[in-house]
């Protein structure tokens, strides 16, 4: 074989090479990148779940220390279980938190209970307030486990 043909061989393996260690960095660097942002986002849903756990222990000391109305601090936990730990929602004694949310979602809220006929939000008040009275008890036993539970 002719000496030309031999170093034009090994230059086209030199350019290949060349090329596929180029391609191999990029898809290297790419691979990279896609597990720091997978790291990123674990981060911030951990961050996200370690927030909402303190907020449910927040809420539920308010509840405890009667700063909160009872009924919008079992709605406020239970919407917060369903992202942290739903399956507390059908364990004693966290249920109530759900029984309690159940009891009064047709309850306006927000805007809704603003623009709502006045007789109508005193007749859902008065239910309201029957369910706290009826259910105090296992709201507190409910706040308090909570507020101890080791998520």
């Amino acid at each position: 074989m002719n000496n030309d043909i031999i170093w034009g061989y090994i230059a086209v393996g030199l350019i290949a090479i060349v090329a596929l260690s180029l391609l191999i960095i990029k898809k290297w660097r790419f691979i990279k990148a896609a597990e720091a942002e997978k790291q990123s986002q674990e981060k911030i849903k951990q961050q996200k779940r370690e927030d909402a756990i303190e907020s449910i222990k927040i809420i539920a000391l308010c509840m405890i220390e009667e700063q909160v109305e009872t009924s919008e601090g079992c709605i406020r936990i239970k919407v917060l279980l369903d992202h942290v730990a739903p399956e507390l929602h059908d364990q004693a004694p966290f249920s109530i938190f759900s029984v309690m949310y159940d009891a009064t979602e047709h309850m306006p809220t927000h805007g809704a209970r603003k623009s709502a006929d006045k007789a109508l939000i005193r007749k859902l008040d008065i239910e309201r307030f029957e369910l706290e009275r009826v259910h105090k008890d296992a709201i507190i036993e409910a706040s308090k486990a909570i507020r101890d539970y080791d998520f």
